[in-house]
C-alpha cells in the first residue's frame, strides 16, 4: 500500500487484546482528539453489526475506528480504508491475560482465574480461544498463512509486533506532524507474578502447536520494517484534515451517552451476580 496515500484512508484499528493496542488507541485520540476517534465497543471477532446502526455522517466524520474486531469491517464504508494492529508472541499474550483477569477482569472470570496458576489458565483459554490462529484470524479472518500474507499485504497500512510498537507510535507522529512526546503504556498489567517453570512447560508442550500465530508475529515484524526503511527513504507529513470539529463533537457526546450506559449496565449486572451469589450462599448454609 502507497503510505502517502494510505494515511490519508479511513483508518481501522484492529486491537487485539493484550498487545499493547490501548497505546496506539491513546496515541490517536493525542494526534487527532477523541472527537475524531471512534471506539467500537463490540468484543465480538465481526463487529459489522455494531456498526450497522452509524449513519453515513457519523461513518464519514471520524477518521479513525478503534476496537476489537476483525478484518472485514471496511465493507461497511464507502470510501478507501486502511487497516493497522499491533500482534504479540501468543504465549506472552497470555501471560499478559492472565495477568490482566487476575488483577482487573471481569468479576467473574477474576475469580476463576485468581484460582488458577498460568498452566491451568492456558489450557483453559487454549480450549476457549482457538488460540493456535486465534490472531491470525483476527487480523485477517483467515486460517491459512498465504491467504493471510495477501490480506496484510493488500489492506493494512502498519502492522507490527509489541516489541516495535514504540516505533509504530513514532512513524504515525511522523507521519501524521504530530509533537514528540513520551510514549505511551495504557491498559497496562501490574505484574502478577507468574512462575517462569510454568511458562517454559506451556512453550515445550504448545510451541509447535503455536504456529500460524508465531509465523504472524514474525511477518508482521518483517512488513513493519519495510514500511519504516520506505518511508525513511521518502518522509512526508500528511496532518488529518480535523475542520469539522463542530459536528464530529456532536457526535461524540452522543458517543459518551451510549458509554455511561454501558456503565450502568455493567454496575448493575456486578451487582446481580454478587446477590445471586449471596443467595446461593444462604441456600447452601
Amino acid at each position: 500500500m502507497n503510505l502517502e496515500e494510505g494515511i490519508k484512508r479511513k483508518l481501522l484499528f484492529s486491537h487485539v487484546p493484550k498487545a499493547g493496542g490501548s497505546s496506539i488507541h491513546v496515541l490517536f485520540r493525542h494526534l487527532m482528539g477523541a472527537n475524531h476517534v471512534y471506539r467500537m465497543r463490540s468484543r465480538h471477532l465481526d463487529s459489522r453489526p455494531t456498526l450497522e446502526h452509524l449513519t453515513d455522517l457519523e461513518k464519514q466524520s471520524y477518521l479513525v475506528f478503534h476496537g476489537h474486531f476483525a478484518y472485514g469491517v471496511h465493507a461497511i464504508f464507502s470510501e478507501p480504508c486502511a487497516y493497522l494492529s499491533v500482534v504479540r508472541d501468543p504465549i506472552d499474550r497470555i501471560v499478559s491475560l492472565y495477568r490482566f483477569t487476575r488483577e482487573s477482569g471481569r468479576e467473574d472470570r477474576r475469580e476463576r482465574a485468581m484460582q488458577m496458576g498460568f498452566a491451568e489458565f492456558f489450557e483453559t483459554e487454549w480450549k476457549r480461544r482457538n488460540l493456535p490462529v486465534a490472531q491470525m484470524r483476527m487480523v485477517t479472518k483467515e486460517v491459512e498463512i498465504e491467504k493471510a500474507k495477501a490480506v496484510i499485504d493488500n489492506h493494512y497500512l502498519m502492522i507490527c509486533s509489541t516489541r516495535q510498537q514504540k516505533d509504530m507510535q513514532d512513524l504515525l507522529l511522523a507521519m501524521l506532524g504530530g509533537q514528540d512526546r513520551k510514549t505511551v503504556h495504557a491498559n497496562r498489567s501490574q505484574g502478577t507474578p507468574v512462575d517462569k517453570d510454568e511458562i517454559a512447560a506451556i512453550r515445550k508442550k504448545y510451541g509447535a502447536r503455536l504456529e500460524a500465530d508465531n509465523w504472524l508475529v514474525s511477518y508482521a515484524e518483517a512488513a513493519f520494517d519495510a514500511v519504516r526503511e520506505r518511508y525513511e527513504r521518502n518522509p512526508f507529513v500528511s496532518p488529518p484534515d480535523l475542520s469539522d470539529t463542530k459536528r464530529v463533537r456532536k457526535l461524540r457526546r452522543i458517543d459518551e451517552e451510549y458509554d455511561a450506559i454501558d456503565k450502568k449496565i455493567a454496575k448493575l449486572m456486578r451487582k446481580d451476580r454478587a446477590k445471586r451469589r449471596q443467595v446461593a450462599k444462604q441456600a447452601a448454609s
